[in-house]
């Protein structure tokens, strides 16, 4: 069984993209974490993007290969945006197609251009079925005292000034799952 810290303060006060909390149990077990809100500041329009590690992973060959995107989902899991939360380096100018990895989704397509050596836009294909995305929260909907029950693969600040610090506990370890 690998080891998490039991009580991790992430200060969400990154920036966007490469610098997001990364989070990844190994493939036989996962840990269910409680998030405890010990304090929100910002105005309105500090969003946050949570990730959670059921979301679909979209990742691109080429390059450094550690681009990354950001899906938004509707509520039957057709994507419905593509951010790139980071472009990446080393990127032959040109066109890729994203690698969608969801045991659930199917049949999305997202294409993606490089240019200067980062993946600089990207436009879906096909919207495909199934898939999950972020999560996404104004930093006022965070409650100072308040548990948020969720699996991170990526907490990150996309806009304002604000932050949110959260302390998360070891709550327990089961098979790892698609929650």
């Amino acid at each position: 069984m690998s080891n998490i810290n039991a009580t991790i303060l992430v200060n969400i006060d990154t920036t966007a993209g490469k610098n997001a909390i990364n989070y990844t149990p190994d493939s036989k077990e996962c840990p269910i974490l409680s998030l405890l809100c010990v304090g929100a500041t910002g105005d309105t329009g500090t969003i946050i993007k949570i990730t959670p590690i059921s979301a679909t992973k979209c990742s691109i060959n080429g390059g450094d290969n550690n681009a990354r995107l950001r899906l938004k989902c509707d509520a039957i899991g057709k994507i419905t945006n593509v951010e790139i939360a980071y472009g990446g380096t080393n990127y032959p100018d040109g066109d890729y197609d994203a690698i969608l990895e969801d045991p659930y989704g199917k049949n999305g397509h997202i294409k993606c251009t490089a240019t200067g050596g980062s993946i600089t836009s990207c436009s879906i294909i096909n919207a495909g079925e199934k898939y999950s995305g972020y999560i996404e929260f104004d930093i006022n909907d965070f409650i100072e005292g308040v548990n948020y029950e969720i699996v991170p693969r990526y907490i990150e600040k996309t806009s304002g000034s604000g932050n949110v610090k959260f302390i998360g506990y070891k709550l327990s370890y089961r098979p790892f799952q698609v929650f």
